[in-house]
């Protein structure tokens, strides 16, 4: 591996068409089909770099995207178990002779309510989360060029 620093960014391609062009008069190689070798400069790797950032944070909010369903179906299926079971228990307290307006009548509705508020937090934060990382990862792809040059 041969390392070569051009003095200005707009001398990096003069630079490597003279190394390339250097490297094949050494080879003896006429036709630059047929080079031995690969020149790669830092904007390249950025754009790998870039590349691989780009799909890797495509992917992960695929997989978010997919828990959050889940645990929403999941919490959607404890709700409807939990309505079932109070729709018998508030059946039983009618027939028993409670009033409706007794605040244990309401127990399920501010059940409903604390376990909505706690969903939307979960999420909340799990978005926030998200947010800042795939901001993190781009500032970082932002921040490499000048690391590297």
């Amino acid at each position: 591996m041969i390392d070569v620093t051009a003095d200005n960014t707009s001398d990096v391609s003069t630079v490597q068409t003279a190394d390339q062009q250097l490297l094949e008069a050494r080879h003896h190689i006429t036709n630059p089909a047929n080079d031995d070798f690969a020149i790669q400069n830092q904007q390249q790797l950025l754009a790998t770099v870039q590349g691989t950032s780009q799909t890797l944070t495509i992917l992960l909010v695929g997989v978010a995207s997919i828990s959050l369903v889940v645990v929403g179906i999941g919490i959607k299926n404890i709700m409807l178990v939990s309505v079932i079971e109070r729709t018998r228990e508030i059946g039983i307290r009618m027939a028993t002779g409670h009033r409706s307006a007794s605040p244990l009548m309401h127990q399920g509705t501010l059940q409903d309510v604390a376990l909505k508020c706690k969903e939307s937090s979960c999420f909340f934060r799990s978005e926030c989360c998200l947010t800042f990382h795939v901001r993190g990862l781009t500032n970082l792809m932002d921040s490499l060029p000048h690391l590297l040059g």
